[in-house]
């Protein structure tokens, strides 16, 4: 929505667009993760899908969403001097994108940051005992995987020219 909203109602180009909605995301993120890494195991899982319908709702009552007809007519524009109207254009534009993203998420795996995470899913209290703020590192990881969740949907609004609220429901989540 957030992308959608930008490229539609605030006319960004559509980087501006994609940003907007990855940044969104990971401030919702931010304040979702603030509260869920708090907890582990099912009592984490259900208030982070509570807090996920709690979104959804917002999205149902808010007047900028659309309701549930959702927001419609989402200019594609251009993206760095290519026409985005042109399917094939378009299609190597989010090709671009996807590679960025997974070039991305295979450096911060293979990165000190990615291991301190593995070292953190496999033993945490080691984790703890060696001197890692868990929960800090916890939250960069929540945000950084809700950017990345923005980004893919602000490419899918992009794509399609339209954000329904079938993208919020909490299985999505």
């Amino acid at each position: 929505y957030g992308a959608g909203h930008a490229l539609k109602v605030w006319g960004f180009p559509a980087p501006l667009g994609l940003l907007f909605g990855a940044a969104v995301a990971a401030l919702a993120g931010l304040a979702f993760g603030w509260l869920a890494i708090r907890r582990s195991g099912i009592y984490f899982s259900m208030i982070t899908l509570a807090l996920a319908q709690m979104l959804y709702f917002f999205f149902l009552q808010a007047p900028f969403t659309g309701g549930e007809d959702g927001l419609q007519s989402v200019p594609r524009g251009h993206f760095l001097g290519l026409d985005l109207r042109d399917d094939v254009t378009l299609y190597y534009v989010v090709l671009g994108i996807f590679i960025a993203a997974f070039w991305l998420i295979y450096r911060t795996v293979h990165s000190p940051f990615g291991q301190v995470l593995t070292s953190i899913r496999e033993n945490e209290a080691r984790a703890v005992s060696l001197g890692y703020d868990v929960e800090r590192f916890k939250l960069v990881a929540f945000v950084l995987s809700a950017a990345l969740a923005g980004l893919a949907g602000a490419t899918k609004t992009l794509v399609l020219g339209f954000a329904t609220l079938t993208d919020a429901v909490w299985t999505t989540s």
